[in-house]
C-alpha cells in the first residue's frame, strides 16, 4: 500500500509499502479507518491470501493507527472471496458491516465492539435487492456516512447506483455524468472501486472511482441551482470544540488573526490560501474562548468563534 500526496495540481506517491504492509503477503489490500457508535476509533484491513492452493479473503483489525498488533477476525456464516469488499457504518447507535460481494451479493453483518476482538454476526443476505447474478458480478460499495447513511453501488456492468437512506429504504438512482449539455450514465469496467470526498462546506459529495488495472477517476458533484455563490464566504474550523490543534479551511484566500476574549491578539497575520487547510497550535491556549478573524482580499471581515477545552 502506497501513501499518496494530494494537490490541485498532481496526486503524488510519497511513501511506498507504506507501514511495511508487504510483509503480510497480502494482495487487493483494501484499508478503512471507523469510528463505531461508542466513539472508539479502529482500524480495519483486508487482503487476499493463498491457503492450501486456494486464493481466500482475510479481514483483519487493530486499534492501532501504524497497524501494529493486526488480528484476524472471522466472518461468520460467510467465507470471502478474493474480490469481495467491507465497509464499516453505524446506524442508530448500532455498528455494522456490509460485505459487498465478487457474486454480486450485498450482505448485512451486524459488528459487536464489545469484547477484545469485535464480533460479526449474519443479519441478511440479498441486502437491499443485491444478490448473486451472473450478469451484476464484482458488486462494490461505499458508505456515506451519516444520521441517515446513503450507499453507493457499482458492479461489472459499470453503473454508478445511489440508495439515500439506505438502511430505510432500498430505492435506487443512477448517477448520471454530464458530458457537454447532456447527462449520461457512467460506463466503467468490470472491477471498480467506488469512495467519496466530502465538499468541505456542504453536504454534496464528489466521487472518486478506481479500477484494478490502476486507473483513477474523479467526478465533482454538479453544483445545484440554489449551492452559495462564488463570491460568498465560507469558512470551516474543527474540531470545535477543540483540546489541540486548530484545523481551518476557507473557499478564499484570507489573513487570519486569534484573538482571545479580551480582544488581545494572540496570533496574527497567518495567511491561508484557498481550499487549502491549515493547522493551528492551541496547545499553549488556556482554556475558554477565542475568535478567528478572516480578512479577505476585498477587505471585508470575517468571524468564528473558537472554544478550548
Amino acid at each position: 500500500m502506497n501513501r499518496i500526496s494530494v494537490t490541485e495540481q498532481a496526486w503524488e506517491v510519497v511513501e511506498e509499502d507504506y507501514l511495511g504492509l508487504s510483509e503480510l503477503d497480502l494482495t487487493d489490500l483494501q484499508f478503512q479507518a471507523f469510528r463505531n457508535a461508542q466513539g472508539q476509533e479502529s482500524f480495519w484491513l483486508a487482503g487476499t491470501d493463498t491457503m492450501n492452493l486456494s486464493l481466500v479473503k482475510k479481514l483483519f483489525y487493530t486499534t492501532q493507527s501504524n497497524l501494529q498488533n493486526l488480528q484476524e477476525t472471522n466472518v461468520s456464516g460467510i467465507t470471502p472471496r478474493p474480490l469481495d469488499h467491507f465497509e464499516f457504518f453505524s446506524f442508530e447507535n448500532q455498528d455494522y458491516a456490509l460485505l459487498a460481494r465478487q457474486t454480486g451479493e450485498l450482505i448485512l453483518f451486524g459488528v459487536n465492539f464489545l469484547n477484545a476482538l469485535p464480533q460479526l454476526s449474519l443479519l441478511e443476505r440479498n441486502f437491499l435487492g443485491f444478490q448473486d447474478n451472473p450478469s451484476s458480478r464484482n458488486l462494490n460499495v461505499h458508505v456515506v456516512a451519516g444520521q441517515r447513511p446513503s450507499l453507493y453501488a457499482v458492479d461489472q456492468r459499470g453503473g454508478v447506483l445511489y440508495i439515500s437512506d439506505f438502511m430505510d429504504s432500498a430505492v435506487r438512482e443512477e448517477v448520471l455524468v454530464r458530458i457537454g449539455e447532456e447527462f449520461r450514465p457512467t460506463r466503467l469496467g468490470r472491477n471498480t472501486w467506488v469512495s467519496s470526498i466530502p465538499d468541505a462546506f456542504g453536504s454534496d459529495y464528489d466521487l472518486l472511482l478506481g479500477t484494478t488495472a490502476g486507473g483513477l477517476i474523479y467526478l465533482k458533484t454538479s453544483e445545484s441551482v440554489d449551492g452559495p455563490s462564488s463570491e460568498e464566504f465560507l469558512v470551516k474550523v474543527f474540531p470545535n470544540p477543540t483540546d489541540g490543534p486548530i484545523r481551518v479551511i476557507a473557499n478564499q484566500s484570507a489573513v487570519v488573526q486569534l484573538v482571545n476574549s479580551l480582544g488581545q491578539v494572540l496570533l496574527d497575520d497567518i495567511e491561508i490560501q484557498a481550499n487549502r487547510e491549515v493547522e493551528l497550535q492551541s496547545n499553549a491556549l488556556a482554556s475558554g474562548v477565542y475568535f478567528l478573524s478572516f480578512r479577505v482580499e476585498k477587505g471585508a471581515v470575517y468571524s468564528k468563534k473558537v472554544i478550548v477545552r
